[in-house]
């Protein structure tokens, strides 16, 4: 047991403890209570992930559809006292001005309007993000490398030096698909010369079934070729719906060379750690990255920053005040850093004031780049987490106090601050009423099923609170219940309905 964890032990003394209900007396001159919430991560640098996207053979490859359609539609005219095919191209059309209608979108949303007529194009181009902005030293580089990779035929580029690993992504087989779109026109111009023969000849009639067929396997394909470009471009927009989030899109996974750029970032920078396991937990990359994306002319860029951890485990504590009784007055210290986190070999410390500074990933706790500080610069706060006592640095005051406190630890778990004996009552499921008297401060637990009721106002029971750490996946921080204890409290039976704490 360490010191630390040892006096924490001595501040609490058992007082009464069933299977409905804990009271646990504290020490009533030490000042404070010590919470521990949880292990703290250090996030100390950010890796960025970009991945880089040309839509331009999509654009083209909707302009030769449209091309391709409306050679369908000559030929389909006709052949129309032959052919059924007319509804086909009706809906060929609806299609076709749904691709358009949303690349449109795409295009308003994403491309900054400095940037509307020329790809990234060297000096004095302004990377323009539609949810947040480059690192303004960034930007040369990355301007420069993405340049490099569109015009190169590699897939992979790395800039060791800032941590930016850039990844070409291709649009599925949109290269065969050109391919056959160009065979395919060459057929249908085959085919248009053989019914204007046809017609000149008076052959129609004879070649009219042939055509139809052809007329139909080109609708096939085009319908096909437009439900692929379709299934793309919904895609990119629910890319952008997750940007608005600063949240990554569950495609991305798909990617193979971003799951291998991701399993490269350990070895690259093996002074930091990743928030998750990348060869057992990448689905957690999904929470624990952000995005940003942004468009120039066709080139749509997404840029993730993932989070580097130092490898330094903290262990995070709340310290909460208590009133001390000083003759007809009570004295209070108020801490200027609640909450401390101290590194395990309690060499270094950080502290700050809110847990809004905090983050929550997975269920871990996180904090960026804190004032981290040595164990000998300390304050008030961590004279109490390493002498277990209020010393020179703390500074109280007296008040008056003629109302008890409660302030809720955890989901059941509350901090009782009582100015003179008070009367503690509860009720649990398939039980009588009970009543308690506190004597002093202490820390009550209940269970789910009981609701307790602190002198005539001040009402508890067990619920979930909404959370309040700043917390990125809406997942609340789950704190543990050992608080800090060497063993489990003795439990102590309760005979009567009507006790009084031998809490002095």
């Amino acid at each position: 047991m360490t010191n630390l964890t040892l006096w924490l032990a001595l501040l609490i003394i058992p007082t009464i403890t069933t299977k409905e209900i804990d009271i646990t007396s504290l020490s009533s001159d030490t000042g404070f209570y010590v919470k521990f919430i949880d292990d703290l991560r250090i996030i100390e640098q950010q890796y960025s992930l970009i991945i880089v996207k040309d839509i331009k053979p999509l654009t083209e490859g909707i302009e030769q559809v449209e091309k391709l359609i409306n050679k369908v539609r000559t030929i389909e005219n006709s052949l129309k006292n032959q052919a059924h095919s007319y509804v086909h191209t009706v809906i060929l059309d609806k299609q076709l001005k749904y691709l358009k209608r949303n690349v449109d979108i795409i295009n308003n949303s994403l491309l900054s309007k400095r940037n509307k007529r020329g790809l990234i194009n060297g000096v004095g181009t302004i990377f323009h993000y539609l949810f947040g902005t480059m690192d303004a030293d960034e930007d040369q580089d990355i301007q420069k490398s993405v340049n490099e990779l569109q015009l190169s035929n590699k897939n992979i580029l790395t800039l060791v030096d800032r941590n930016v690993h850039i990844v070409k992504d291709t649009i599925k087989s949109f290269n065969d698909t050109l391919s056959s779109l160009s065979l395919t026109e060459q057929t249908i111009s085959k085919n248009f010369d053989k019914i204007n023969k046809a017609i000149n000849t008076n052959s129609l009639l004879i070649h009219g079934n042939e055509f139809s067929i052809r007329l139909l396997n080109m609708i096939t394909f085009s319908d096909e070729i437009l439900t692929e470009y379709t299934n793309e471009i919904n895609n990119i927009k629910q890319q952008i719906l997750y940007a608005k989030l600063n949240k990554i899109p569950p495609s991305f996974l798909e990617n193979n060379l971003l799951k291998q750029s991701i399993l490269e970032i350990n070895r690259q920078v093996p002074e930091f750690e990743l928030p998750f396991n990348p060869d057992t937990e990448l689905y957690k990359f999904l929470d624990s990255a952000k995005l940003n994306i942004q468009m120039i002319n066709s080139t749509i860029i997404y840029k993730i920053k993932i989070p580097l951890l130092s490898k330094d485990i903290f262990k995070l504590y709340h310290i909460l005040s208590i009133p001390v009784r000083k003759n007809n007055h009570f004295q209070i210290f108020i801490p200027e850093t609640p909450y401390v986190a101290i590194e395990r070999l309690k060499s270094i410390y950080t502290s700050f004031t809110s847990q809004m500074e905090l983050m929550n990933i997975q269920d871990k706790i996180f904090i960026i780049n804190p004032n981290i500080r040595d164990k000998d610069d300390g304050n008030c706060e961590t004279d109490i987490l390493f002498q277990g006592r209020l010393t020179n640095k703390c500074h109280g005051t007296l008040v008056n106090i003629d109302q008890s406190e409660i302030r809720q630890l955890e989901e059941n778990q509350w901090l009782v601050t009582v100015p003179a004996p008070t009367d503690f009552t509860y009720k649990c499921k398939d039980m009588e009423i009970r009543t308690v008297i506190l004597n002093t401060n202490c820390i009550i637990q209940l269970n789910d099923q009981c609701t307790g009721m602190l002198g005539n106002h001040l009402k508890i029971t067990y619920y979930k609170r909404k959370p309040i750490y700043k917390n990125i996946t809406g997942t609340m921080v789950q704190i543990p219940n050992d608080c800090c204890l060497p063993e489990k409290l003795k439990k102590r039976r309760i005979t009567s309905s009507c006790h009084s704490c031998p809490c002095t």
